[in-house]
């Protein structure tokens, strides 16, 4: 699972290359929210200075994102499900031109735990179920 934060550039550590089948492969992100199903996609350069044992990213949520310099625009408190595809060209953002996913996951962009806001007065009743 990848957690991103806000006002953060987040380093993202994955395990690609040694199940990419491309020699010098670039990367594709491509997030889905599990909510809307709304698809965001952005690429990286890879930060790692030992790619054959892991993959290193920056990646940074803006309003404004430039996808190509790993920046994506998501939304606070939801889940994604997160699909990485190899590829030739590192300005591809288009998964049909990709090569292959490579690895699958869930991501969250969530607030630090200290800046959320906790309501501990108040007592509310869900029903699961009513006939």
């Amino acid at each position: 699972m990848i957690l991103l934060l806000p006002n953060v550039v987040n380093k993202v550590a994955v395990t690609l290359t040694s199940v990419s089948t491309l020699s010098s492969p670039y990367y594709l992100f491509e997030l889905e929210n599990n909510q809307t199903n709304v698809k965001y996609y952005f690429t990286a350069p890879d930060q790692s200075g030992y790619p054959e044992s892991y993959n290193l990213f920056f990646v940074r949520v803006k309003t404004n994102p430039n996808p190509l310099n790993g920046e994506v625009n998501l939304v606070i408190g939801e889940e994604y499900s997160y699909h990485v595809y190899e590829q030739i060209n590192p300005t591809n953002l288009d998964p049909a031109n990709a090569t292959g996913i490579v690895e699958n996951g869930i991501l969250r962009y969530e607030l630090l735990e200290n800046e959320r806001e906790e309501y501990t007065n108040t007592n509310t009743t869900r029903a699961v179920y009513r006939k």
